[in-house]
């Protein structure tokens, strides 16, 4: 998913199988096989990460006080080092930090795991840390504090 409006950063949510089929189980009430590239399995993932994604993005922006918007999610079933490799190829030579959060929910006593995992270009990175230095130094009057973590 691209993140717009002033900013330019990609968010990827992953699942692993297991939350995959434990979703669609929830969802669909079927016990027989579940396949998580049917149909309406896929709509429900693409439907519940972009709800994931808007909740994160909501929450950064309300926290920044910035407008951000995101775009549709687009939804891909495949192994995590071949979906991490595309975007990282696309995205290496914009950024060299990311910032990964663990997702954990609980739905009728199952507990579905998953992964965020946002990648910020140099220019985004700098307005999103400037706007947390500004909002320390006002809250604590301290001199600006930079923090990077380098993956």
């Amino acid at each position: 998913m691209h993140i717009e409006k002033g900013l330019n950063w990609h968010i990827l949510i992953f699942f692993p199988e297991k939350s995959v089929r434990s979703l669609s189980l929830i969802f669909s009430g079927e016990e027989r096989g579940i396949d998580p590239t049917d149909t309406i399995n896929w709509s429900l993932m693409e439907e519940i990460s972009h709800i994931l994604a808007g909740t994160y993005v909501t929450a950064l922006s309300n926290f920044l006080d910035l407008n951000i918007l995101i775009s549709t999610s687009y939804t891909m079933y495949d192994m995590f080092g071949s979906i991490l490799n595309s975007l990282l190829t696309e995205m290496s030579c914009k950024t060299d930090f990311a910032l990964l959060l663990n997702a954990e929910f609980l739905i009728k006593e199952e507990e579905i795991y998953g992964n965020i995992l946002t990648l910020f270009d140099p220019a985004s990175l700098d307005i999103l840390l400037k706007r947390i230095n500004g909002m320390l130094y006002q809250k604590f009057g301290q001199p600006e504090i930079y923090f990077y973590i380098n993956i």
